[in-house]
C-alpha cells in the first residue's frame, strides 16, 4: 500500500467527518498534531489517518 501525505481537507474526507470534528479531536488529544512539511503545509500520513478510523 502506498502511503502519502494528507492535508486537513483530504484527512476529513477519508474519515468521513467535518473539519471541526477533527480540530476538536486535536484539542482533546484524540489524534496527534499534524506534521509540518513547511510553515504553511501541515497534515498526516494516510496510514495514520486510516488507523484513527479503524479505532473509531
Amino acid at each position: 500500500m502506498e502511503d502519502r501525505f494528507l492535508r486537513i481537507e483530504e484527512a476529513v474526507r477519508v474519515l468521513g467527518i467535518h473539519p471541526k470534528s477533527l480540530w476538536r479531536w486535536l484539542r482533546q488529544g484524540v489524534v496527534p498534531p499534524p506534521l509540518a512539511l513547511s510553515p504553511h503545509v501541515k497534515g498526516w500520513w494516510l496510514s495514520e489517518v486510516r488507523e484513527w478510523g479503524a479505532r473509531g
